[in-house]
């Protein structure tokens, strides 16, 4: 795997194929598995060479990614099992968004440039606006544009409340990821929530069970019942 310097990508590498941060090591999938905030392709990757009879589909927003997620495709020879789609998940009612990315001016920005819309580096605001970045508008996928697929990794720093909500998400036996509070938010049509209870209404019919802390961002495995 390819991967750069001076930011969280060796994190995320670690996390993924060492800690085997969500989970999947001992899985045994087959058919079509939809990977959702590819970064630079730890998941979707690791699944792809883990599970010779697994076709992927990895959406990442961030420009650079996509250039990154191709090279390392390349570089393990999986151009005929993974697919990379340009773009961010969302509701259905809009098609496309702004992803905000390349932060800089300090420190932990600069370390996370490559996370999309990753809310800590922003000075504490709300607002993209308030660390020097770079910007991208992108396509919106839908849930139903990805099926039909037999598993689903999303982790895609809270843009997961409004690709789930009033989607078929028991269309997917499985799903893993990390989900995560975001107090207020409001995705233009209809207020979110912010706590476990919440998050697992987006997934009826599923049991679900977390690692992490309560209040989250934490790691979660939905399995339909």
């Amino acid at each position: 795997m390819e991967y750069r310097l001076d930011s969280s990508d060796w994190n995320t590498l670690t996390a993924a194929l060492t800690e085997d941060e969500y989970g999947l090591a001992n899985l045994n999938l087959s058919g079509h598995a939809i990977d959702i905030g590819g970064h630079l392709g730890s998941v979707g990757l690791g699944l792809a060479v883990d599970h010779p009879g697994l076709t992927v589909t990895i959406v990442e927003p961030v420009p650079d990614n996509v250039d990154l997620l191709h090279t390392n495709i390349g570089l393990n020879g999986l151009e005929s099992r993974v697919e990379v789609l340009h773009g961010a998940v969302g509701p259905k009612d809009r098609a496309t968004t702004r992803v905000h990315y390349g932060f800089r001016g300090n420190e932990s920005a600069e370390h996370h440039a490559f996370i999309g819309n990753i809310p800590f580096v922003m000075d504490g605001s709300d607002c993209p606006e308030s660390t020097p970045h770079d910007h991208a508008n992108v396509k919106i996928y839908h849930l139903e544009d990805l099926l039909p697929a037999d598993f689903i990794k999303i982790d895609c720093e809270g843009g997961e409340w409004p690709f789930m909500a009033d989607a078929p998400t028991d269309a997917i036996p499985m799903w893993v990821g990390e989900w995560h509070p975001i107090p207020g938010h409001n995705d233009g049509a209809r207020n979110v929530g912010d706590t476990q209870a919440e998050f697992a209404a987006l997934l009826p019919g599923f049991d679900v069970t977390f690692r992490g802390p309560v209040s989250g961002a934490s790691e979660f495995t939905a399995v339909r019942r």
